[in-house]
């Protein structure tokens, strides 16, 4: 049994909750893929939102959409928060190729590897790589083609600095437009 919502990560200086900083680099993103000629669908516009991952899959897929983007950010537990100046980088997690989401891992995987690849680039984060995860909600509910975005450690002062910054996360927004513009024209996702 797990929470319904969790509040995720908070910035090691900033104190700024994750929900708050990939909600923006959403609205963002939201922005530059209707500029583009992209139909999106978002599960939140306000922070203050009780929407359970099961439901956002259901939402995502049911809304007539191709893929589904999570954004969030990485962080270390406060027990070892000793660790905070150690851990940083830019991962990608997929739905596991076995189990219920094995139907979607393969066209998960070549939009992971687009979309990572542009988010790497741009923001210069060290390449935590992209991982397979068998134990995620919003992937085992999903029958779309599903990527979750860790953009970095909001743990990391560094890279905290940047993520909270609105500039960074237009950068970060631009990166996942290019990934999902690239996906659309050579993946036919």
């Amino acid at each position: 049994m797990k929470a319904r919502t969790a509040p995720g990560t908070v910035g090691l200086l900033t104190k700024i909750p994750e929900y708050e900083v990939a909600l923006q680099v959403a609205l963002s993103l939201e922005v530059r893929l209707l500029d583009r000629g992209f139909d999106v669908v978002l599960t939140r516009r306000l922070n203050q939102v009780s929407l359970g991952n099961i439901e956002r899959a259901q939402l995502a897929s049911s809304s007539g959409s191709d893929i589904c983007i999570k954004i969030h950010c990485n962080g270390v537990r406060s027990s070892l928060r000793y660790l905070a100046f150690w851990k940083r980088g830019t991962l990608t997690l997929v739905p596991s190729r076995v189990g219920p989401t094995a139907k979607i891992f393969g066209s998960s995987m070549k939009f992971a590897e687009v979309v990572h690849r542009h988010l790497i680039s741009r923001t210069h984060f060290p390449d935590l790589g992209i991982q397979e995860r068998t134990n995620l909600t919003g992937f085992n509910w999903s029958t779309i083609p599903v990527i979750l975005l860790e953009l970095g450690y909001l743990t990391n002062p560094t890279e905290e600095s940047l993520l909270v910054s609105e500039a960074f996360q237009h950068q970060v927004a631009d990166a996942i437009a290019d990934g999902v513009v690239e996906s659309h024209e050579h993946l036919q996702l």
